[in-house]
C-alpha cells in the first residue's frame, strides 16, 4: 500500500527508491528503524495493482489514493536520484 495525494492510470512495474533523507523517527514510531538505511537508491521493484479511494488496508490513510501493490522484489541498493512523480531511472552506461 502507497498512499498519494495523486491518481494513476498506469499499472504495472515500477521501482522502489528510498529518498536522500531518512525520517528516523517515523522509522522508530513503526518498528523500522535500523542503523543503515539506504537513501539515495533504488531498494527493489514491485507491480502497481490498482489505484482506489476505499483500501481496507491498515496502512490506509482517509482521503488519499490507495496504491494497491504486489510481488515486491528487493534488490541491492543502486544508487540514483529520484525525481517527483512516475519517472524511468537514467541508463546503465
Amino acid at each position: 500500500m502507497e498512499n498519494r495525494t495523486w491518481q494513476t492510470n498506469y499499472r504495472g512495474r515500477l521501482i522502489i527508491h528510498a529518498g536522500a533523507k531518512v525520517d528516523r523517527a517515523a522509522m522508530a514510531e513503526h518498528g523500522h528503524l535500523v542503523e543503515a538505511y539506504p537513501a539515495g537508491a533504488i531498494i527493489g521493484t514491485v507491480r502497481l495493482v490498482d489505484c482506489v479511494r476505499d483500501s481496507a488496508s491498515p496502512w490506509a490513510e482517509a482521503g488519499a489514493w490507495h496504491w494497491v501493490l504486489a510481488d515486491a522484489e528487493p534488490c541491492e541498493p543502486i544508487s540514483c536520484r529520484g525525481r517527483l512523480g512516475l519517472w524511468s531511472p537514467p541508463s546503465a552506461a
